[in-house]
């Protein structure tokens, strides 16, 4: 099992994410049950989508009754920024760094209950190797926050974030008051600047 043996290293919270803080998370928003687009899946290089691959895994464990709502909404709202940047704070640094693929993190979370259950871990152990985890994907209160992401400078830069807007929204990830607020401002930038007025004569 290499990721239990890595589980307690200090180059785990390399592999998971980012900075670890361990809080008790507080109050959250309903968990929505939709596929990935498979573009998102795969983290690719855009920072956006790589971050909600992170918030895709956070569900799926509410999902699995791995995490309670309030764990759930707490992480995501303190990190929305991520994939909502131009209407939401900076999220917590290091998000735009491909995570483990959900599963990977799902079978883990099991396990470490099963050994708990066992007692091959005291309560301390599971908990403390938890918090890790779920700090690596979505931290809880973030330390560190990331350098917000620049706006579209550009009607083509602009379509293009819609278009990554569209996939975080199909994905079930956005709530449509948050998709607007985002798109209204993409909208904005996409507009052409007014015509010049011509001096009368």
């Amino acid at each position: 099992d290499a990721l239990a043996s890595q589980a307690m290293t200090p180059a785990r919270a390399d592999v998971l994410g980012v900075a670890q803080t361990f809080q008790a998370p507080p109050p959250m928003m309903p968990v929505s049950s939709q596929p990935l687009p498979s573009a998102m899946a795969g983290g690719a290089a855009d920072p956006v989508l790589t971050a909600a691959a992170r918030f895709a895994t956070m569900r799926e464990l509410a999902e699995n009754g791995l995490i309670t709502e309030e764990e759930f909404r707490v992480r995501r709202q303190n990190n929305l920024g991520a994939i909502l940047p131009l209407t939401q704070s900076a999220p917590g640094a290091g998000l735009d760094r491909p995570s483990p693929p959900s599963q990977q993190v799902i079978d883990r979370l099991r396990e470490l209950t099963r050994s708990l259950e066992r007692g091959a871990i005291s309560p301390a152990e599971q908990n403390a190797e938890r918090q890790m985890i779920l700090e690596g994907l979505l931290p809880a209160q973030p330390r560190n926050r990331a350098n917000p992401l620049p706006a579209p400078k550009d009607f083509m830069a602009a379509a293009s974030a819609v278009g990554r807007l569209e996939r975080v929204k199909t994905a079930g990830l956005i709530t449509p008051d948050e998709y607007a607020r985002e798109k209204e401002v993409l909208d904005r930038i996409a507009q052409p600047p007014p015509a010049p007025m011509q001096a009368a004569n």
